[in-house]
């Protein structure tokens, strides 16, 4: 972002949030800022989207409406823009799976207001910021120990209690004791949702 002025979108579905996160916005630079509430108000803004410098967007918009699909795009389409999550959903998953695809800024709704205005700061000085709680986030996902990935990486892939155990040449009662352990770590509470929420990290 080599501009004396950058053009911003925010996604964001609560009103009161976004007006929020434009205040914010104050230490910057911002020629234009406009606030989209759904994927189809982003996609019907009145400007040439290749000019957009920094999108700052929760990853989900209401009624299970989840914006990475326009996260993909951006970063197929317009690799200049610079992109700042803001959202509830700062878990070891969201975190690799951003991570993964160079999202070097990401603020958790949940951390005090002031982290999103060090994130960005951080951002017009080109540095790389992720809040507490994703920094927290990330002290799980590497809590984990080798054995713990493992079976993880072969529930995430569907293999049941018995083919972990005939695979890794342990007992089931042990993969249950993994299982449960992961379960922890992940706050997840069935196999399915341990499953969904670790996935990105593959």
């Amino acid at each position: 972002m080599n501009h004396t002025a950058y053009n911003v979108v925010i996604l964001e579905d609560h009103p009161i949030v976004a007006e929020g996160i434009r205040a914010h916005l104050a230490d910057m630079p911002v020629a234009h800022c406009s606030i989209a509430s759904s994927l189809e108000e982003a996609a019907a803004l009145p400007f040439n989207h290749a000019v957009i410098d920094l999108w700052i967007v929760d990853l989900e918009l209401g009624n299970g409406v989840s914006a990475w699909s326009l996260i993909e795009s951006l970063l197929r389409h317009q690799s200049h823009t610079r992109i700042l999550v803001y959202t509830m959903h700062a878990s070891p998953w969201v975190l690799a799976r951003l991570r993964k695809h160079g999202i070097r800024y990401a603020v958790c709704k949940s951390d005090p207001i002031d982290e999103l205005h060090r994130a960005i700061s951080a951002l017009a000085e080109n540095r790389e910021y992720f809040s507490t709680t994703f920094r927290s986030a990330a002290s799980r996902h590497n809590s984990l120990t080798e054995r713990e990935l493992q079976v993880l990486a072969m529930l995430v892939h569907g293999a049941d209690t018995p083919e972990i155990a005939s695979a890794l040449g342990i007992s089931a009662n042990t993969v249950c004791t993994y299982r449960k352990n992961l379960m922890h770590k992940f706050d997840a509470h069935r196999v399915a949702e341990l499953a969904d929420k670790s996935r990105g990290l593959f």
